[in-house]
């Protein structure tokens, strides 16, 4: 393993990890770990909880005690930073938190996506209709030239 991180605190400290790879960060009541790309797996010294932390979220540490990240899967990359817990609202607790406006992000992507399938099942009954329509009319064309004879 790594030196473990631990200036942090004044600026975020981004980091990448590869493939089954951890870093350990010395923190603090306040400390986050965002995940900016990928999946991390995250355990605390002191939390019987791990916590899988995806793209677009991030954990907030409740207490002091080694943090260990590890990437899950393929490369993750991700960033550390201390917020003051006076100031955020406390953090009595860690736990894992959508990052800010990641639910008008999913919202617009869910938009979008049923927007594509309403679009994909009209271009289908339309393409129904149409044979159908052809069908009918080749069946009166069929019907009528019988007629006639």
């Amino acid at each position: 393993m790594s030196k473990p991180i631990t200036d942090y605190k004044a600026q975020p400290k981004r980091f990448e990890l590869a493939p089954n790879q951890a870093v350990t960060i010395i923190a603090y009541r306040g400390t986050e770990v965002r995940a900016v790309q990928g999946e991390l797996w995250i355990t605390q010294e002191g939390d019987g909880q791990d916590y899988i932390v995806a793209a677009g979220t991030r954990f907030c540490s409740g207490h002091n005690g080694a943090i260990v990240v590890s990437a899950l899967g393929g490369t993750s990359r991700a960033s550390v930073s201390w917020t003051d817990p006076g100031r955020a609202g406390g953090y009595s607790r860690s736990g894992v938190w959508l990052d800010y406006g990641r639910i008008e992000q999913l919202q617009n992507a869910a938009r979008q996506a049923r927007a594509s399938e309403l679009a994909r099942l009209f271009r289908g009954g339309l393409a129904l209709l149409a044979r159908a329509w052809r069908r009918t009319t080749r069946r009166r064309k069929a019907a009528a030239q019988l007629a006639i004879r």
